[in-house]
């Protein structure tokens, strides 16, 4: 067996061990059900931006840096993807970063006796971590947006190249640092020397990486051009935008779900084994 065929065979099993332990640990999914919610929540709310009693709170702000055409059918759906990528990273800052740790845990607690945790500790063991994984997602979300913007002006005005570009971008930056919260909420290790493990974990299983995590990031990429151009795909139908983001939101959600339980449960098997 080659070492790229066994490479592949390890991550079709992670993809079964992954789905087995969500599976078999409803509450992960519940809660990341319950974050998908808020999402949707959040983008109901930006789309009802133009009609009371929304509009009297947002109708200023949105007259103010875009002006009044976006608060009027059809342009307003001009704009909506936009303020829900603001509100999208409002839920993810304030509830995503604390679910995404209470469910490192619970995957933990399910794999590992020495990590016996309830949704109770596992909440009180994120908050005492939270603005550790606030400042580690901020350095991500500030790389990928930085970097995506220079491939972007780097490559040719051609879709498949920038799709090639920032899937190249976001990849990379998705594996080294697929380990990072996983080391933060589980090593027990002091913050930096945390950061330091999940780094240097991740450089040395980049292969084991790259097939987990390509399709994903692929699909969140894809997801996230469409999201982009809903606006001019639903041209003749602007209400489709609309559809397309509350689809967005699910699909998301599942990609999010299956990035944060699968490298948790490879950061364990790493860890383990060294």
């Amino acid at each position: 067996m080659t070492p790229q065929s066994a490479s592949s065979e390890k991550s079709t099993s992670l993809f079964h061990e992954t789905t087995v332990t969500i599976l078999r640990n409803p509450l992960v999914l519940f809660l990341f059900v319950f974050l998908a919610l808020m999402q949707a929540c959040a983008l109901t709310v930006v789309f009802l931006s133009h009609s009371e009693p929304i509009g009297s709170l947002l109708g200023p702000i949105i007259r103010r840096f875009w002006g009044d055409r976006f608060l009027h059918y059809p342009d307003n759906f001009l704009l909506l993807p936009k303020l829900f990528s603001y509100a999208e990273m409002a839920v993810i800052t304030v509830a995503g970063l604390v679910i995404t740790g209470i469910t490192i845990q619970l995957i933990a607690s399910a794999r590992e006796r020495e990590h016996s945790s309830t949704i109770v500790t596992a909440f009180w063991g994120t908050l005492q971590r939270y603005f550790g994984l606030l400042f580690i997602w901020l350095c991500i979300f500030f790389a990928l947006r930085y970097g995506a913007r220079a491939v972007l002006d780097f490559l040719p005005n051609r879709l498949p190249l920038h799709f090639a570009g920032l899937l190249g971008v976001f990849l990379m930056m998705q594996m080294l640092t697929a380990f990072l919260f996983p080391a933060i909420i589980l090593s027990g290790k002091k913050y930096w020397k945390s950061v330091s493990e999940g780094l240097g974990l991740a450089l040395t299983n980049m292969p084991r990486l790259f097939l987990l995590l390509v399709l994903p990031v692929g699909l969140s990429v894809a997801l996230s051009y469409l999201k982009t151009m809903s606006p001019l795909v639903s041209q003749n139908n602007p209400d489709m935008v609309l559809v397309i983001l509350y689809g967005s939101i699910v699909v998301s959600t599942a990609v999010d779900l299956f990035i944060t339980s699968a490298t948790a449960i490879l950061y364990l098997k790493v860890r383990n084994s060294k």
